[in-house]
């Protein structure tokens, strides 16, 4: 009998047959806990510092165009 994963195992599943490396962050939004899962802890640290040189060179060129949303919208029931 196979027990069922929980989404991250899923994915850390997914990734490790057709991925050397891989990072994956996730919040839960109703606790505010961030969970993370790796398979290579030298290449966590690589792949987290090279997103972060890339996340702040894109925030610096204003790569980023944010738009103000209604609150309100509903995108799930349109």
């Amino acid at each position: 009998m196979d027990i069922p994963l929980n989404p991250l195992e899923q994915v850390k599943a997914l990734l490790g047959e057709h991925y050397e490396n891989y990072v994956v962050a996730v919040v839960h939004p109703e606790e505010n806990e961030l969970e993370f899962a790796y398979d290579n802890q030298y290449a966590c640290v690589g792949i987290v510092a090279s997103m972060s040189m890339i996340m702040n060179d894109m925030n610096s060129a204003d790569h980023l165009d944010w738009e103000d949303e209604a609150e309100d919208v509903d995108y799930y029931n349109e």
